[in-house]
């Protein structure tokens, strides 16, 4: 009698590879790497908090889904709740819309070639992805805050006459939300 194809693997993981890269590793069945098809929505989920996913945004609005290695969703019901980005040098950035995807996240990454060395985003976001990640992850050197500045159209729209200096301040915890 033939032995399973899935012997001594658990039932949740499923070998996946992206359009990009061959070697993108073990996922589990419900992270998957991301492709054009998944713009979308991989915009709608970053679109919900703007300011906290400028970056993302920015990224995944160029057309790297599908041609670029790294980027993995979580999808548990045909909507994607999380996207995360590790590039080729370690950043890493992720939006995660349900906490369930944090340790999924966690452990497909820790599967992938491509491992996070900083991450950049929303505290509410990286902190509790990192709790799950460090499990896998080398020892961490140092961790800081940078202030997030915000630039509002009340003030872009006081910019009327050439010359006009603008006012920049530091983003309050409020500005995020």
């Amino acid at each position: 009698e033939a032995a399973p194809k899935n012997r001594g693997r658990r039932a949740s993981i499923l070998l996946l590879r992206s359009s990009s890269s061959p070697a993108d590793g073990t996922l589990t069945a419900m992270i998957r790497p991301l492709t054009s098809a998944d713009t979308a929505d991989a915009l709608e989920l970053l679109r919900a908090r703007p300011l906290q996913n400028l970056f993302l945004e920015y990224v995944v609005a160029s057309g790297v889904l599908g041609r670029v290695p790294g980027f993995l969703g979580w999808s548990p019901a045909r909507r994607l709740e999380a996207i995360a980005m590790v590039g080729p040098l370690g950043g890493t950035a992720l939006e995660v819309r349900d906490a369930n995807a944090f340790a999924p996240l966690a452990e497909a990454i820790a599967r992938t070639p491509l491992r996070p060395r900083h991450l950049v985003g929303s505290e509410d976001v990286t902190v509790p992805f990192f709790r799950e990640y460090e499990r896998f992850a080398a020892k961490l050197r140092w961790s800081r805050r940078e202030a997030v500045l915000a630039l509002g159209s009340r003030d872009l729209r006081a910019l009327a006459p050439a010359g006009v200096r603008v006012r920049v301040e530091p983003a309050r915890e409020s500005d995020l939300a």
